[in-house]
C-alpha cells in the first residue's frame, strides 16, 4: 500500500509494488498479466465482469478496467493476424490487470507527483518499463527494471500522458454524474 506520506497524494492508500531486495538493472520482474481483449471488447468485458446497474456504477467500472490497461503497441503496429470481428478494423489488442489479484505488475504506479496536473516526478523517477515480446505469435508485456532498484523502493513506470488523459476524462465524467 502506498504510504500516507507519499508525495503522490492521489495514490495514498492505494496498492503499489515495492522491492523487497535489491533488483539489478535489466531484470525481468514479471509478465503484465490480466485479460487480453481488443479495445471494442472492453465494454463487453465490463458487462461480463461487473454488470453495473446504473450509470454511475458503469462509469466506475469503466474507470477500474481502464486503470489497469496496457496496450500491445508494437504488436498492434505490425500485426493484423487475428481473425474475428475486430481483425482488420484498426482495433487495438490490450491487456487489463483489472480483477487479476495474482499479477503484481499491474500494481506498479506512475512516478508523477500529480498525474492530472504536473510533470514533476517523485524521488528518482521511473525504474521499470514494459517490454513487449512476441512468443509463438502471441504478444506478451514483460516488466523490466531500467536501472538498479534499492530494497524498499517503489517500482514506478511511465504510464504516458495519453493514459492519464483517458483516466482524467473518465474521472471528470464520473465527478459530473455524481454532482
Amino acid at each position: 500500500t502506498v504510504d500516507s506520506s507519499d508525495a503522490r497524494v492521489s495514490l495514498r492508500g492505494e496498492f503499489g509494488c515495492r522491492a523487497t531486495d535489491i533488483i539489478p538493472a535489466n531484470t525481468v520482474i514479471g509478465i503484465y498479466t490480466g485479460h487480453c481483449f481488443f479495445n471494442d471488447e472492453m465494454f463487453a468485458m465490463i458487462e461480463r465482469m461487473i454488470a453495473p446497474t446504473d450509470g454511475v456504477s458503469r462509469l466506475k467500472a469503466e474507470r477500474d478496467v481502464e486503470s489497469g490497461i496496457q496496450e500491445f503497441t508494437r504488436f498492434n503496429r505490425q500485426s493484423k493476424r487475428f481473425d474475428g470481428p475486430a481483425a482488420g478494423k484498426g482495433e487495438l489488442l490490450m491487456v487489463s490487470s483489472f480483477g487479476d489479484d495474482q499479477g503484481v505488475c499491474g500494481r506498479i504506479n506512475d512516478a508523477l507527483v500529480d498525474v492530472y496536473d504536473s510533470n514533476e516526478l517523485v524521488d528518482d523517477g521511473y525504474n521499470v518499463m514494459c517490454v513487449e515480446a512476441e512468443l509463438q505469435g502471441w504478444p506478451f508485456l514483460f516488466v523490466c527494471t531500467t536501472r538498479d532498484v534499492r530494497a524498499g523502493s517503489d517500482l514506478r513506470m511511465d504510464y504516458t500522458g495519453y493514459y492519464w488523459e483517458r483516466i482524467g476524462e473518465m474521472k471528470r465524467r464520473l465527478d459530473f454524474v455524481q454532482l
